[in-house]
């Protein structure tokens, strides 16, 4: 079974809506968002190291807690950064790396409702943009990768697939 739901996508594509619902919908889980786990102060743009190591280990601390399923939005734009984050796992984990695609069209209108920080700004999307690409497809180790054209899906019927493939797997 798989035991780390790792939510992935381009700003905008609904990660942190996916986290959340997921939370209310899979029994006994846990949330981690890596905006969250990378806050310092001088904030580096590029810096993700110490972001995924502090994630690897609150995973960690929540499957010694018992919880049998943690989720984990963003931070994971690339190869590198999802085998620097396998490393660091404790053995037996099992990650579904989920991949939400949705055009830049529909992306930006949301991040500049948002209005987060800085990044949702009109001036900066494209750099943001330009910065965290999609990946392609990856290679999950011990694992699955999940890619999901949420183009004309709905935030339910995004969850609706990641359950489906989570049952999969039981």
């Amino acid at each position: 079974m798989f035991n780390l739901v790792l939510i992935n996508g381009c700003g905008g594509a609904g990660k942190d809506t996916a986290g959340r619902l997921l939370l209310q919908t899979l029994p006994h889980c846990a949330l981690l968002d890596i905006k969250a786990l990378a806050q310092t102060n001088p904030w580096k743009f590029d810096e993700y190291h110490l972001g995924l190591a502090n994630a690897a280990l609150i995973v960690r601390n929540y499957f010694e807690a018992g919880f049998p399923t943690v989720v984990f939005t963003g931070g994971l734009s690339s190869q590198e950064r999802l085998d620097f984050l396998q490393s660091l796992l404790p053995p037996g984990s099992r990650p579904l790396y989920v991949w939400i695609d949705v055009p830049k069209q529909l992306r930006d209108p949301r991040r500049v409702l948002r209005n987060r920080d800085e990044a949702d700004k009109v001036q900066y999307l494209d750099t943001v943009d330009a910065v965290f690409t999609d990946p392609g497809d990856l290679s999950v180790d011990g694992g699955k990768y999940l890619r999901i054209d949420a183009e004309k899906l709905s935030p339910a019927d995004v969850i609706a697939r990641i359950q489906a493939e989570l049952s999969k797997d039981c």
